[in-house]
Order: C-alpha cells, then sequence, then structure tokens
C-alpha cells in the first residue's frame, strides 16, 4: 500500500503533494520526501515482511544529500493494523521509530496493471523504474551500475476500458510535468504491460530488485 507519515486522507483518488510517502509493493519499496510538489529525496529497494519483523535493503537513492543510503540493510520490529504501522529499529545506535499512516484506500484491483515495472531508455546505463497501485504511479530514472535516482514524476491515475490517464502531482528536476495530463491505451499481456499514444510506444516488465 501507500503510506505517509502526516495525515494524507483518500479524497478522489489523490494524495497531497506535500507528505513523505512510502510505498510498498511486490517485495520492494520506495520512500518519497517532498514538499510542495517537489521530490526532495528518494530511495528504494527490496523488502521482506514476516508477521512483526521486517527488512529493507537500499538498492537506489539520490545524491548530495547527508542521509544517502544505498547499500545499507535495515531490520524493524513491525506493530501492523489495517489503516497503520508502527517500525522500530536502531539506526546510528540511536532507537529509530516512525509511525505511518495509510494515504489512500487499499482496495482490490483485479485489472492486473498494478505492480512494480520497468523499461529500458535511450540512455543504455539507465531504466525507468515505475510503480502503480491504490490509483497512484511514481516512476524514477536509476543507474543500473550506480544505484543514482535521477529524474522522478507521481501522481494520479484513472483507469477504464483500457484507456489509462496519468495526471502529475509532483517532481523531482522536471517542474514544467506538474499539472499536465497524458492518456495511453493501456494493453497487458503476460509480464509486460503496453502503453501507447500519438507519440509514445512504451513498453514495460515486471520489475525485481536483485
Amino acid at each position: 500500500g501507500i503510506w505517509s507519515f502526516s495525515d494524507n486522507k483518500y479524497e478522489q483518488g489523490k494524495l497531497k503533494n506535500s507528505a513523505p510517502l512510502k510505498i510498498y509493493r511486490d517485495g520492494a519499496f520506495l520512500v518519497l520526501h517532498m514538499k510542495d510538489g517537489v521530490i526532495n529525496h528518494l530511495h528504494s529497494g527490496s523488502v521482506e515482511f514476516s508477521g512483526t519483523k521486517m527488512k529493507e535493503k537500499v538498492y537506489a537513492s539520490t545524491e548530495g544529500l547527508n542521509d544517502n543510503t544505498t547499500g545499507n540493510e535495515y531490520l524493524f520490529e513491525v506493530d501492523p493494523s489495517p489503516d497503520k504501522f508502527i517500525q522500530l529499529g536502531v539506526r546510528d545506535g540511536k532507537e529509530w521509530r516512525e509511525e505511518w499512516k495509510r494515504a489512500t484506500k487499499n482496495t482490490y484491483n483485479g485489472t492486473g496493471i498494478e505492480g512494480v515495472w520497468f523499461r529500458k531508455t535511450n540512455n543504455p546505463d539507465n531504466i525507468m523504474v515505475k510503480f502503480i497501485l491504490d490509483h497512484s504511479w511514481v516512476w524514477f530514472i536509476l543507474n543500473k551500475d550506480t544505484g543514482l535516482i535521477g529524474n522522478s514524476v507521481g501522481g494520479t491515475f484513472e483507469y477504464h476500458n483500457n484507456q489509462y490517464t496519468e495526471t502529475v502531482a509532483y517532481h523531482r528536476n522536471v517542474p514544467n510535468y506538474v499539472g499536465g495530463s497524458i492518456q495511453f491505451t493501456l494493453t497487458l499481456k503476460d509480464d509486460r504491460l503496453f502503453l501507447k499514444n500519438e507519440r509514445a510506444n512504451e513498453t514495460w516488465e515486471r520489475f525485481v530488485w536483485e
């Protein structure tokens, strides 16, 4: 699901664009810190969850911040409930406690489009990774060798009768994207997701951190 540090109630599929968000999906997680629609920091990696214990391993992060955590593993005790969870751990020798509240409705989506996806870019060193769930989406550019995250964009989506429309609510390094919408015809086949319109023809595949 999608979680937030602050009260960030689900309203017509939209999220506030100033709350830190944590997204879990398909054994992967993504954390975004943002304010007024600008993403200041992201990190992402794999997650393992078993009852009351959770392990996160960071594979990718933005640069230029003191909290670059690429390559680190974190172990947490977790106290979950349907609408929030508390995670407890130790960081730099100090107790680490975070409380996350559900930021979107946790509704079943049987279309198969939700998940973590990737596609190639024109730069052979980079791929684009996209999280899609709970009427929300985020993509970021990832350098496969360094684990460095570059540009990122996110927002909300609607999907009806194979028509998939994304609206941009927040960004990193691409402010002119915010407020715009783009519509695709979406086709799902096996583990590939195809997005096509007059200007783009994108092929996305299921993504796993490894």
